[in-house]
């Protein structure tokens, strides 16, 4: 997927820092692998400053944090792609990997809306 007005910024876990870079765009989409989820699916995802865990930032609270510290109120939208395998290892499982073809296509059809909105 190759549009110029996308950054893409990989990452192992949602950071603090996270918020400044999030802060500059009008809308953020988090993609996440996961083992609860059946289907390829994009949700609008609100801030929510509420009790996360202790360990691991939420993307709500994340969205809220951008709010707190930047004044910044972009859209928050999660992608879900099912995850099947999550042992140790560079590749993708084949399932997770037409998953990722179908987010994908999501994606650019869902960029394409918004950009004739």
């Amino acid at each position: 997927l190759h549009l110029a007005d996308i950054v893409i910024h990989r990452a192992f876990q949602l950071l603090p820092e996270h918020a400044e870079l999030i802060a500059r765009h009008d809308a953020c989409i988090l993609v996440d692998a996961s083992l609860g989820a059946s289907a390829v699916r994009l949700r609008r995802v609100p801030a929510d400053s509420g009790r996360g865990e202790l360990h691991a930032l939420s993307f709500p609270s994340l969205l809220a944090m951008t709010r707190a510290l930047f004044g910044a109120d972009p859209e928050g939208w999660q992608c879900e792609i099912p995850g099947f395998d999550f042992a140790h290892g560079e590749e993708l499982s084949d399932r997770t990997s037409l998953a990722v073809d179908e987010a994908v296509a999501l994606l650019a059809a869902f960029h394409r809306r918004r950009m004739t909105a």
